[in-house]
């Protein structure tokens, strides 16, 4: 996406999350996907610091309300387990991303792709630690998943950068 319209959809959500919480409150979990999706676009726009904050705002909102299962978790964990691999900070990716795998087995179940994303993320992490033991572990449970729910038993190979299960 252009620049210029990063910075129009930056500007559009900035008033969502202005309206939100004058009409909903500052700790309604509509408020803290507003802030997910300021904190998405400042990610692409490759504000990684100020991007953080703003998912660690809306998963502290999201924590507080009554749903604290679903998608807009698993997105949060996500995103700010990215942002802690890419600083390399792989504790805190390994953290986030072990939450986000937690949260989609008891949502979807062990056998769902989106937990074989979970995997394939902290199969990356540790691999990027050196721990290749481990990181081979989490990515023979990803495959195990992928081919279970395949029709044909075929998988087509993941690519980290190009898994978008969260977006």
């Amino acid at each position: 996406m252009k620049l210029k319209d990063l910075n129009a959809a930056l500007s559009e959500f900035r008033k969502a999350l202005s309206i939100r919480e004058n009409v909903l409150g500052k700790n309604h979990p509509e408020t803290g996907a507003s802030h997910e999706h300021i904190g998405a676009v400042l990610l692409e726009k490759g504000d990684d610091d100020v991007a953080l904050t703003s998912f660690r705002k809306a998963l502290n909102i999201v924590r507080e309300s009554a749903n604290q299962k679903g998608r807009l978790i698993d997105r949060l964990h996500n995103n700010i387990g990215e942002l802690h691999f890419k600083k390399g900070n792989y504790t805190g990716a390994l953290e986030c991303y072990r939450e986000a795998l937690k949260n989609v087995e008891a949502v979807k179940g062990k056998g769902h792709p989106d937990t074989a994303a979970c995997y394939d993320k902290i199969g990356s992490v540790l691999q990027a630690k050196g721990d290749l033991d481990e990181a081979l572990e989490e990515f023979q449970k990803a495959l195990e998943i992928r081919e279970s729910v395949s029709e044909n038993g075929d998988v087509a190979p993941f690519n980290r950068d190009d898994d978008d299960s969260y977006e």
